[in-house]
């Protein structure tokens, strides 16, 4: 496995694009950390939008959610395919942890298109992502009203060591 890996890494830099396309969706099958992270790299370093947009793809499919701030980068890229495949992976990546990231970036670039389409598409993601966000939200909430109540309960423990001290 590690001299496909291996194999495949180098396979990745070629210059020929269906060689380096195919060795990414043989990384994909993969799904190792090793093998995500050369995804992760060659999308860092890759020029062609073609392989980058595959590259997006395979990424948001394997639930590579460390991809998640590359991809978000990707956003503004000139292509309009890649940003397409920016906001599907994006949706396919959304969870709790990241919904405030994506929901942000999302905005933004709502608000920056002027194309309809693309930002009706924007929409779209962007009420996908929506629940998360709450979830996230809600989460949040609970674990301050528990921060607060221990605030509370040091604050009490500590004016009972200020009174036994006097």
């Amino acid at each position: 496995m590690a001299t496909d890996i291996s194999r495949l890494k180098k396979q990745l830099k070629e210059k020929d694009r269906s060689l380096r396309a195919s060795a990414a969706e043989e990384l994909a099958d993969i799904e190792t950390p090793e093998a995500i992270n050369a995804l992760l790299e060659t999308l860092n370093e890759e020029k062609d939008p073609y392989i980058i947009e595959l590259l997006i793809r395979l990424l948001g499919e394997a639930g590579a959610s460390e991809a998640v701030s590359v991809i978000i980068t990707l956003l503004n890229h000139e292509d309009e395919d890649v940003v397409e495949q920016c906001l599907d992976a994006l949706s396919d990546l959304a969870d709790e942890e990241n919904a405030i990231d994506i929901f942000l970036s999302l905005d933004e670039l709502e608000r920056n298109v002027d194309d309809m389409q693309l930002r009706n598409n924007i929409q779209n993601h962007i009420e996908h992502v929506l629940p998360f966000l709450r979830t996230f939200i809600i989460e949040s909430r609970n674990r301050i009203k528990e921060l607060e109540n221990k605030v509370v309960q040091l604050q009490k423990e500590l004016q009972k060591v200020k009174k036994t001290k006097k």
